[in-house]
Protein backbone atom coordinates (compact mmCIF):
# COMPACT_ATOMS: atom_id res chain seq x y z
CA UNK A 1 0.00 0.00 0.00
CA UNK A 2 0.90 3.73 -1.04
CA UNK A 3 1.21 6.26 1.46
CA UNK A 4 -1.39 9.34 -0.05
CA UNK A 5 0.51 12.49 1.24
CA UNK A 6 -1.60 16.10 0.91
CA UNK A 7 -0.24 16.80 -2.56
CA UNK A 8 -1.20 13.08 -3.71
CA UNK A 9 -4.58 13.38 -1.65
CA UNK A 10 -5.16 16.91 -3.87
CA UNK A 11 -4.15 14.54 -7.07
CA UNK A 12 -6.90 12.05 -6.44
CA UNK A 13 -9.78 14.39 -5.68
CA UNK A 14 -8.72 16.84 -8.91
CA UNK A 15 -8.65 12.97 -10.77
CA UNK A 16 -12.15 12.17 -9.38
CA UNK A 17 -13.55 15.31 -10.22
CA UNK A 18 -12.29 15.39 -13.74
CA UNK A 19 -13.50 12.14 -14.63
CA UNK A 20 -16.91 13.18 -13.06
CA UNK A 21 -17.02 16.34 -14.90
CA UNK A 22 -16.11 14.91 -18.32
CA UNK A 23 -18.66 12.46 -17.92
CA UNK A 24 -21.50 14.85 -17.40
CA UNK A 25 -19.61 16.97 -20.81
CA UNK A 26 -19.55 14.18 -23.23
CA UNK A 27 -22.98 12.88 -22.29
CA UNK A 28 -24.48 16.45 -22.40
CA UNK A 29 -22.64 16.70 -25.40
CA UNK A 30 -23.76 13.82 -27.37
CA UNK A 31 -27.32 13.41 -26.41
CA UNK A 32 -28.06 17.09 -25.87
CA UNK A 33 -26.15 18.66 -28.38
CA UNK A 34 -25.38 16.46 -31.58
CA UNK A 35 -28.27 14.30 -31.29
CA UNK A 36 -30.82 16.86 -31.10
CA UNK A 37 -29.18 18.28 -34.75
CA UNK A 38 -28.45 15.25 -36.25
CA UNK A 39 -31.03 13.17 -38.02
CA UNK A 40 -29.80 9.35 -38.48
CA UNK A 41 -29.33 9.21 -42.51
CA UNK A 42 -30.18 12.23 -43.46
CA UNK A 43 -26.99 14.52 -43.59
CA UNK A 44 -28.77 17.52 -46.03
CA UNK A 45 -31.70 17.87 -43.00
CA UNK A 46 -28.38 17.71 -40.45
CA UNK A 47 -27.04 20.74 -42.16
CA UNK A 48 -29.86 22.50 -42.40
CA UNK A 49 -30.22 22.14 -38.91
CA UNK A 50 -26.39 23.48 -37.91
CA UNK A 51 -26.99 26.02 -40.43
CA UNK A 52 -30.19 27.12 -38.04
CA UNK A 53 -28.38 26.66 -34.06
CA UNK A 54 -25.04 27.76 -35.42
CA UNK A 55 -24.32 29.08 -31.63
CA UNK A 56 -25.66 25.44 -30.61
CA UNK A 57 -23.06 23.71 -32.77
CA UNK A 58 -19.95 25.62 -31.33
CA UNK A 59 -21.50 25.28 -28.25
CA UNK A 60 -20.68 21.35 -28.56
CA UNK A 61 -17.45 22.03 -30.22
CA UNK A 62 -16.48 24.25 -26.83
CA UNK A 63 -17.49 21.58 -24.73
CA UNK A 64 -15.36 18.76 -26.82
CA UNK A 65 -12.66 20.79 -26.46
CA UNK A 66 -13.32 21.09 -22.42
CA UNK A 67 -13.96 17.07 -22.30
CA UNK A 68 -9.99 16.99 -24.20
CA UNK A 69 -8.50 19.19 -20.78
CA UNK A 70 -10.38 17.48 -18.18
CA UNK A 71 -9.41 13.91 -19.79
CA UNK A 72 -5.91 14.76 -19.80
CA UNK A 73 -6.00 16.54 -16.52
CA UNK A 74 -7.40 13.59 -14.94
CA UNK A 75 -4.83 11.44 -16.59
CA UNK A 76 -1.60 13.78 -15.30
CA UNK A 77 -3.41 13.05 -12.15
CA UNK A 78 -3.70 9.66 -11.66
CA UNK A 79 -0.17 9.24 -13.01
CA UNK A 80 1.38 11.37 -10.46
CA UNK A 81 -0.27 9.34 -7.51
CA UNK A 82 0.08 5.97 -9.27
CA UNK A 83 3.48 5.74 -11.13
CA UNK A 84 5.55 5.24 -8.03
CA UNK A 85 3.74 1.57 -7.54
CA UNK A 86 5.06 0.42 -11.16
CA UNK A 87 6.94 2.99 -13.52
CA UNK A 88 6.71 0.96 -16.08
CA UNK A 89 3.05 0.66 -15.99
CA UNK A 90 2.55 3.94 -15.30
CA UNK A 91 4.07 5.41 -18.21
CA UNK A 92 2.42 2.62 -20.62
CA UNK A 93 -0.67 3.85 -18.62
CA UNK A 94 -0.41 7.04 -19.55
CA UNK A 95 0.53 6.63 -22.97
CA UNK A 96 -2.22 4.61 -23.72
CA UNK A 97 -4.36 7.25 -22.31
CA UNK A 98 -3.00 10.10 -23.97
CA UNK A 99 -3.31 8.44 -27.78
CA UNK A 100 -7.17 8.09 -27.09
CA UNK A 101 -6.94 11.98 -26.14
CA UNK A 102 -4.94 12.43 -29.11
CA UNK A 103 -7.42 10.61 -31.21
CA UNK A 104 -10.46 12.91 -29.50
CA UNK A 105 -8.72 16.12 -30.08
CA UNK A 106 -8.04 15.37 -34.04
CA UNK A 107 -11.84 14.72 -34.32
CA UNK A 108 -12.53 17.97 -32.66
CA UNK A 109 -9.68 19.67 -34.72
CA UNK A 110 -11.95 18.47 -37.88
CA UNK A 111 -15.27 20.58 -36.96
CA UNK A 112 -12.69 23.88 -37.93
CA UNK A 113 -13.61 22.10 -41.82
CA UNK A 114 -17.37 22.58 -40.94
CA UNK A 115 -16.89 26.42 -39.80
CA UNK A 116 -14.75 26.69 -42.57
CA UNK A 117 -17.82 25.59 -44.97
CA UNK A 118 -20.20 27.39 -42.83
CA UNK A 119 -18.33 30.62 -43.40
CA UNK A 120 -17.77 30.32 -47.08
CA UNK A 121 -19.69 32.59 -49.22
CA UNK A 122 -22.20 33.17 -46.67
CA UNK A 123 -23.05 29.46 -46.68
CA UNK A 124 -24.20 29.37 -50.31
CA UNK A 125 -21.73 26.05 -51.41
CA UNK A 126 -24.33 23.78 -49.39
CA UNK A 127 -22.98 20.67 -51.61
CA UNK A 128 -19.84 21.77 -49.36
CA UNK A 129 -20.74 22.45 -46.11
CA UNK A 130 -22.70 18.55 -46.60
CA UNK A 131 -19.95 17.02 -47.41
CA UNK A 132 -17.87 18.45 -44.35
CA UNK A 133 -20.72 17.94 -41.86
CA UNK A 134 -20.95 14.13 -42.71
CA UNK A 135 -17.37 13.91 -42.57
CA UNK A 136 -17.24 14.99 -39.42
CA UNK A 137 -19.82 13.30 -37.91
CA UNK A 138 -18.31 9.80 -39.44
CA UNK A 139 -14.74 10.20 -38.38
CA UNK A 140 -16.17 11.52 -34.59
CA UNK A 141 -17.87 8.54 -34.19
CA UNK A 142 -15.59 5.94 -36.29
CA UNK A 143 -12.84 7.32 -34.41
CA UNK A 144 -14.18 7.11 -31.00
CA UNK A 145 -14.27 3.56 -31.35
CA UNK A 146 -10.73 3.55 -32.90
CA UNK A 147 -9.31 5.08 -29.80
CA UNK A 148 -11.18 3.05 -27.13
CA UNK A 149 -8.70 -0.01 -26.92
CA UNK A 150 -6.12 2.79 -26.11
CA UNK A 151 -8.68 4.05 -23.52
CA UNK A 152 -9.26 1.01 -22.05
CA UNK A 153 -5.61 -0.18 -21.89
CA UNK A 154 -4.75 2.57 -20.03
CA UNK A 155 -7.72 2.68 -17.23
CA UNK A 156 -7.06 -1.58 -17.35
CA UNK A 157 -3.45 -0.01 -16.28
CA UNK A 158 -4.43 2.30 -13.98
CA UNK A 159 -7.25 0.09 -12.20
CA UNK A 160 -4.45 -2.47 -11.22
CA UNK A 161 -2.26 -0.06 -10.21
CA UNK A 162 -5.11 1.43 -7.69
CA UNK A 163 -5.67 -2.53 -6.49
CA UNK A 164 -2.23 -3.07 -6.43
CA UNK A 165 -1.86 0.48 -4.20
CA UNK A 166 -5.00 -0.30 -1.43
CA UNK A 167 -6.02 3.00 -1.67
CA UNK A 168 -9.06 2.25 -3.74
CA UNK A 169 -11.42 -0.77 -1.92
CA UNK A 170 -9.78 -3.85 -3.46
CA UNK A 171 -13.40 -5.37 -5.24
CA UNK A 172 -13.97 -1.93 -6.75
CA UNK A 173 -10.41 -2.05 -8.20
CA UNK A 174 -10.93 -5.51 -9.25
CA UNK A 175 -14.52 -4.74 -10.86
CA UNK A 176 -12.82 -1.86 -12.71
CA UNK A 177 -10.01 -4.15 -13.87
CA UNK A 178 -12.74 -6.45 -15.13
CA UNK A 179 -15.02 -3.82 -16.69
CA UNK A 180 -12.38 -2.17 -18.45
CA UNK A 181 -10.68 -5.59 -19.80
CA UNK A 182 -14.42 -6.17 -21.70
CA UNK A 183 -14.46 -3.02 -23.00
CA UNK A 184 -10.97 -3.75 -24.64
CA UNK A 185 -12.33 -7.41 -26.26
CA UNK A 186 -15.48 -5.64 -27.14
CA UNK A 187 -13.43 -2.40 -28.55
CA UNK A 188 -10.91 -5.04 -30.97
CA UNK A 189 -13.70 -7.33 -31.84
CA UNK A 190 -15.81 -4.35 -33.38
CA UNK A 191 -12.83 -3.88 -36.05
CA UNK A 192 -12.13 -7.29 -36.12
CA UNK A 193 -15.75 -9.28 -36.58
CA UNK A 194 -18.26 -6.97 -39.12
CA UNK A 195 -21.27 -6.83 -37.43
CA UNK A 196 -20.13 -7.88 -34.18
CA UNK A 197 -22.12 -4.52 -32.89
CA UNK A 198 -25.20 -6.71 -34.30
CA UNK A 199 -24.56 -9.30 -31.20
CA UNK A 200 -22.97 -7.20 -28.17
CA UNK A 201 -24.46 -3.74 -28.29
CA UNK A 202 -22.54 -0.77 -28.24
CA UNK A 203 -23.75 0.32 -25.08
CA UNK A 204 -22.36 -2.76 -23.67
CA UNK A 205 -19.08 -1.71 -24.66
CA UNK A 206 -17.95 1.19 -22.50
CA UNK A 207 -20.91 1.38 -19.73
CA UNK A 208 -19.41 -0.93 -17.33
CA UNK A 209 -16.51 0.50 -17.34
CA UNK A 210 -18.44 4.07 -16.82
CA UNK A 211 -20.34 2.91 -14.50
CA UNK A 212 -17.09 2.03 -12.47
CA UNK A 213 -15.49 4.85 -13.26
CA UNK A 214 -17.73 6.53 -11.73
CA UNK A 215 -17.62 4.61 -8.60
CA UNK A 216 -14.24 4.81 -7.94
CA UNK A 217 -14.23 8.74 -8.37
CA UNK A 218 -16.71 9.12 -5.79
CA UNK A 219 -14.37 6.92 -4.01
CA UNK A 220 -11.49 9.04 -5.02
CA UNK A 221 -12.88 12.40 -3.61
CA UNK A 222 -14.92 11.49 -0.46
CA UNK A 223 -12.74 8.80 0.95
CA UNK A 224 -9.06 9.65 0.21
Amino acid sequence: MITINPSDRLACRIAGFCYLATFVIVVYTNFGIYNKLSVPGDFAQTTQNIIGNPSLFRFGVVMDILYGIGFVTMTAMLYKVFNPMNQNLGLLAICWQLMYAAVWIVVTIQVLEVFRAMNKNNIQDLAYLESSVKSFLNSRNQRYYGGLPFYAMGTTAFSYLMLKSGIVNRWLAMVSVLSCLWCLVCAVLHFAIPGFSGIVNLWAYDVPMALSQIVISVWLIIKI
